[in-house]
């Protein structure tokens, strides 16, 4: 009878120990088969990120190369449109000068560079008249004699011919383009803002780009070959091709006649007070820009 009692007894603490291997068997099996499936799901992920970050990349390169293609298409397109825009001019002009052979010609000598506080096209004043204060200087070319300026600090004023050097539409051979016969001039909103030719304005882009400056003398260094002038209105740097004194009683006059838009503006400096300010009150009478008593 004992030994039948162990005997159950070593078949249950058997069966036991058979039971907990299995049920430990299966939970590290669960476990097993859950940790693949979380790193197999994890990793998934990972795999659709770069992708998607593949996708994009490639994408942006593709949008860059496109761009960049784009820009360098435009570029050349440019280029070539500027060099058969040269090439025409190149053309006009031997076409020009074969059908013109015995049209005046001048070349002319820059005499000195003016040294202005003007740096720039953009804030250059428009009239001297309107600066008054502003000072420069010229300097004489050194192959001229500073005797060539004697007398002219006997006169208030002077006109100094020009280039407008700084102009956007020079070739290379310093020719001018004008591509516009008619522009709107800035002071031209009294009269409706009507475009007229580029020769009835103070336009720089003209067919010849030379100009007109009407400078106030202050003094002549002999030591350094400058004219120190005033009420100036041009950019540094701009080359000057003469210079004539001012002479009051043959170049001030007493009639002017003007659209009557530039009365309201029109600096009156160098003209006889009463005379302006009377036909500045008629023309804004006249436009209807006075108050009423």
């Amino acid at each position: 009878m004992a030994t039948l009692s162990s005997l159950s007894q070593t078949k249950s603490s058997n069966s036991k120990t058979i039971s907990t291997v299995l049920i430990t068997s299966a939970a590290s099996i669960s476990l097993s088969i859950a940790f693949y499936y979380y790193h197999k799901s994890a990793l998934n992920r990972l795999e659709r990120k770069l992708n998607g970050a593949r996708l994009a990349e490639r994408r942006g390169r593709i949008r860059a190369e496109v761009s960049l293609r784009t820009h360098l298409k435009a570029v050349e397109q440019n280029q070539l449109k500027e060099s058969q825009n040269d090439l025409h001019d190149v053309k006009i002009r031997l076409s020009s000068n074969s059908n013109s052979e015995n049209s005046p010609k001048m070349l002319l000598k820059c005499i000195g560079t003016l040294h202005t506080p003007f740096t720039k096209r953009m804030g250059t004043p428009r009239q001297g008249a309107l600066v008054p204060s502003s000072r420069a200087f010229l300097q004489l070319d050194i192959s001229l004699a500073i005797e060539i300026l004697d007398g002219i600090q006997e006169y208030s004023h002077c006109w100094v011919v020009f280039e407008f050097h700084a102009n956007t539409n020079l070739t290379t051979s310093g020719f001018a383009t004008a591509k516009k016969s008619k522009i709107r001039p800035p002071r031209a909103s009294g009269s409706g803002n009507q475009k007229v030719g580029i020769l009835a304005t103070r336009s720089p882009h003209r067919p010849n780009p030379v100009g007109l400056s009407l400078v106030k003398v202050n003094r002549v260094d002999t030591k350094k070959r400058r004219l120190y002038i005033e009420a100036i209105d041009l950019v540094h740097g701009t080359p000057v091709y003469g210079e004539f004194r001012f002479l009051f009683y043959g170049e001030t006059l007493k009639v002017l006649k003007m659209p009557r838009s530039l009365f309201i503006y029109f600096p009156h400096h160098f003209f006889d007070t009463q005379i302006f300010h009377r036909l500045r009150y008629k023309t804004m009478c006249a436009m209807g820009h006075t108050r009423s008593s």
